[in-house]
């Protein structure tokens, strides 16, 4: 029996490649795993303990010309957990010692695809323009079934979310010692899916979730004041906005 704590393999591969003096292309990838050990001895055939997979794969384009940078990049990220319950004094199984019997075996995926590009440019000696856009798509599907209980039951619930938004910046420097910096950005996202019950194979009853979309402004005002080579003065005020 192994120790109680978690047991984690990472790995991860980056590839970049100079296109020319103002181009390049970065290609990664990330895997990472981790599983729980020493909650329970060994003697329940067919338990899963607590493990996570995470692969996250990349590809960067920058061009940098001049007083300009632009950059772009596509990413994914896919996600699966897996979890076996067994029972416990909350949870028993008639004539079933306990710790000795799976009350609920669970799995869970979820996958999401990203793009974000942004430009940047110096307008002058004092002042550099950013703006931008971003756009992410994803999604979740998990299961729970009851072999012991109901060994017929099955629930799953399915879910996606789209959201996209813009931004801009305007970084400005006042004197020798004192800078600004103005931001806006706006949101769109939009949520849905679905939750199916299943007690009996060829009886399901499946409930949409009712479908939400929002979207929100969010300003931004900061400043730096430099006292003197060792002391800065900074002040901020903004908006947040999260997706729920």
């Amino acid at each position: 029996r192994l120790p109680i704590g978690t047991v984690k393999d990472n790995f991860s591969a980056k590839l970049i490649q100079e296109i020319n003096a103002d181009n390049l292309l970065e290609a990664s990838i990330s895997y990472m795993r981790d599983e729980a050990t020493g909650f329970y001895g060994p003697g329940t055939a067919g338990y899963e303990p607590q493990t996570r997979e995470q692969y996250v794969p990349s590809l960067k384009y920058t061009n940098t010309s001049g007083d300009s940078n632009t950059t772009a990049v596509a990413y994914a990220r896919i996600g699966k957990q897996w979890a076996d319950t067994l029972n416990s004094s909350a949870a028993q199984l008639p004539g079933v010692p306990l710790y000795a019997g799976i009350v609920e075996k669970g799995y869970y995926e979820d996958k999401s695809f990203g793009l974000n590009a942004q430009h940047s440019r110096a307008l002058s000696k004092t002042q550099t323009l950013t703006f931008g856009a971003d756009l992410v798509s994803g999604e979740i599907d998990n299961s729970f079934t009851y072999p012991v209980q109901t060994p017929g039951r099955l629930r799953t619930t399915k879910g996606e979310v789209t959201r996209y938004g813009f931004f801009i910046q305007d970084e400005i420097k006042l004197t020798s010692r004192w800078n600004a910096n103005v931001a806006a950005r706006f949101d769109h996202w939009k949520l849905g899916g679905n939750a199916t019950e299943t007690t009996s194979p060829p009886n399901p009853a499946t409930t949409p979730f009712k479908e939400t979309t929002d979207q929100g402004f969010t300003p931004k005002l900061a400043t730096l004041y430099k006292l003197t080579d060792q002391l800065n003065v900074r002040a901020s005020a903004g908006k947040a906005f999260n997706i729920p």
